[in-house]
Order: structure tokens, then sequence, then C-alpha cells
């Protein structure tokens, strides 16, 4: 029987009247086991439990995707540091890991909800438990994806045209995610 820790009320409440577009349940090098869904929406969770911002990339008629270890992957972002707003980290974490940068002010589009399965490990202590959060922006760029030197595990960044999403190998939260907001 997994750990089952109890999910920050505000959160509950906040996700009440919310369907997610995807989830799937991930299990990570470190071993802690996560489901992992994507929510479509205007509103902005409690912010004291977003770790994270990612984005959908668009170059006209095709959607960033790159590579890693675990998979091909169309949401490039990462964790805010200390300081950082969203937005702050949107734009680095697109220059450091793609080398793009938007051509309008990024709209958001909801999060991702990473809830730990696993009892809590000692490395994540910093973040909110069992819940962290992950804000998604959609992102146009007339920038090239290029491989960043600061971002070894971001690999063959490329765009690919809209007609093919449904080709890659995406995770369910992510694929509900880009194909709810760039195909509806």
């Amino acid at each position: 029987m997994p750990f089952v820790a109890e999910s920050d009320p505000r959160l509950v409440a906040f996700l009440a009247a919310l369907v997610p577009v995807g989830t799937q349940r991930e299990t990570w090098p470190s071993g802690a086991v996560l489901d992992i869904s994507g929510y479509l929406t205007d509103q902005v969770p409690p912010m004291d439990l977003v770790t994270g911002v990612r984005a959908i990339v668009r170059r006209g008629d095709a959607v960033l995707a790159f590579d890693e270890p675990s998979g091909t992957h169309v949401l490039p972002g990462g964790r805010i540091e200390a300081g950082e707003s969203p937005a702050e980290v949107l734009l680095r974490e697109l220059r450091e890991e793609v080398g793009c940068a938007p051509v309008r002010e990024p709209r958001y589009v909801g999060f991702l909800r990473l809830h730990h399965v696993t009892s809590r490990q000692e490395r994540f202590a910093r973040y909110p438990y069992p819940d962290c959060l992950q804000l998604t922006y959609l992102v146009e760029t007339k920038d090239e994806a290029v491989e960043g030197s600061d971002e070894p595990l971001v690999l063959r960044p490329r765009f690919v045209p809209l007609a093919e999403i449904d080709r890659l190998p995406l995770s369910a939260a992510e694929r509900g995610v880009v194909e709810q907001v760039l195909l509806k």
C-alpha cells in the first residue's frame, strides 16, 4: 500500500472545480514516486506551493520538443530560485535550456501538480510536501532551438510540426496540456 500524505486543504479546495487533462505515475531516479497531473485554468494556485515553471514553446505551427534520459518532453522549465518571480524563471530557463526568448508576453495556461505517493525524502525537504506545483505558460518565439551548455539533460531541442505531435512519446500529463492548449 503506498504512503498517503494529506494535501494542503487550500489545494484540495482549489482543485475541487478542476479536472486534470492528463495524469501519470512516475518513479524518479531518487526512488520518489509521484502522480503528475496537468491542469488548465486561468486561476493561479497557492503560490507557496509553486516550486517551478514550465512552458509550451511555439514557433509558428510547431512546438518545441526535447529529449532527456527519461524520455521526450515538450515542457522545458525549471525550479524557482530565491528572489525570482515566475516570469524571471521562465525567461532564464528558456534561455539556458534551449536558447529561446518570447516574442510577446507569455500567457499563463495552468499548472502541473506533482503529488508524492511515497514518504518525504530528505533531499526534497525544502519543497512543499506532498504537493509541488509548476506553473505552465504558452510562449511564442521566433528563435531556433539550441542545446544549452548549462543544461546537459536537455538534448536535441527541436521544433516539431503540430500535425506530428501525436507521434511523440509524451507522458499523459504533458500530452494532455499541450494538446488541449495547441490543438483545441
